[in-house]
């Protein structure tokens, strides 16, 4: 189960450790603790996350804070325990490289070979080649959140017939503009 800090209320990182662990205690399930300060404004530390590692069934983190430095301190600290999972497409190679073990990954959905192959070039160590396809996928990583997601992943996938362009309101389609600039980035990596 993947569970997100709570947004709006603003907790204290004490009411944050315990939402995880009411969750956590009513459920069998595999919990993913979910980081996004960007979209909650709240923050879960470090710190609350070491807390977290003591509930046997929180397996997880997608650290979605866009922050390198927080990532390496959350590796070191839990790495051995909990399985830190890049929530930024363009924070996973570098993570990788600092011993995460995964990502939840939105390029995934229209490059799903291209990210399969960063990591299996990770786990066979062959750095050179996972460097390339982080490098490869930089400009559609971007194009994707240059407006409120889902509508560019949603856009993208229309240029490759798998979607519509349609989202629930509040969020609109993607621009035009976008969508030009989605299709000729698509185009240059052999994607359409």
């Amino acid at each position: 189960m993947l569970s997100v800090t709570p947004y709006y209320n603003r907790p204290s990182q004490e009411g944050l450790f315990r939402h995880f662990e009411a969750i956590a205690k009513a459920t069998k399930l595999p919990v993913v603790l979910y980081n996004v300060p960007s979209r909650t404004a709240c923050d879960m530390t470090t710190e609350t996350v070491v807390r977290l590692c003591a509930l046997p069934n929180i397996v997880a983190i997608k650290d979605a804070t866009g922050n390198l430095v927080r990532g390496a301190e959350l590796i070191a600290k839990t790495g051995e325990r909990l399985a830190v999972l890049s929530g930024d497409d363009g924070t996973a190679f570098p993570l990788y490289a600092l011993g995460a073990r995964g990502v939840i990954s939105v390029v995934s959905n229209i490059a799903p070979r291209e990210m399969a192959e960063m990591w299996d070039a990770v786990k066979a160590g062959d750095w050179a080649t996972a460097r390339r396809a982080h490098f490869k996928l930089r400009v559609l990583n971007h194009l994707l959140f240059v407006e409120p997601s889902p509508a560019p992943t949603k856009a993208a996938l229309a240029l490759m017939s798998r979607s519509s362009t349609d989202v629930r309101l509040p969020l609109v389609a993607a621009s035009q503009k976008l969508i030009d600039e989605l299709r000729a980035e698509m185009l240059a990596q052999g994607m359409l």
